[in-house]
């Protein structure tokens, strides 16, 4: 059904920020440690920051998917919404300026936005 393939697509398309904010963050570990990583790869390109920002606007789309089907109602669109543009400032940042700081931000924020945007399917659900 099309609200589990939402919810495949927001786990999918979160988990490459999260995890390309890590890469970022230990990059000269997984570079000793022979992982090819974007930011091992091209440690001086943008190319890992674009595919951060990618993923990041698919899964503000992706997260809407539940709105736009009428699965949620406007209450987690106007969340997912809220969330989603706070998530995607960070991302911008890091596409801005790549270091670990900004990287850190970005984890610690996918780590808080997951269970955010799933608390308020939890909520519509209940108040729907």
């Amino acid at each position: 059904d099309a609200p589990a393939w939402i919810l495949f697509g927001i786990l999918f398309c979160w988990q490459m920020p999260h995890f390309l904010a890590i890469a970022i963050i230990y990059a000269k570990d997984y570079e000793k440690g022979g992982f090819k990583m974007l930011p091992t790869i091209y440690p001086e390109s943008r190319r890992t920051s674009y595919v951060i920002l990618f993923f990041t606007i698919a899964l503000l789309v992706t997260s809407l998917g539940l709105y736009i089907l009428k699965i949620a109602g406007i209450f987690y669109a106007i969340g997912a919404a809220v969330i989603g543009m706070v998530f995607f400032i960070i991302a911008f940042q890091v596409n801005m300026n790549t270091n670990k700081k900004n990287a850190r931000r970005l984890m610690l924020a996918s780590i808080v936005y997951l269970p955010l945007l799933l608390l308020l399917i939890l909520i519509e659900r209940i108040i729907s």
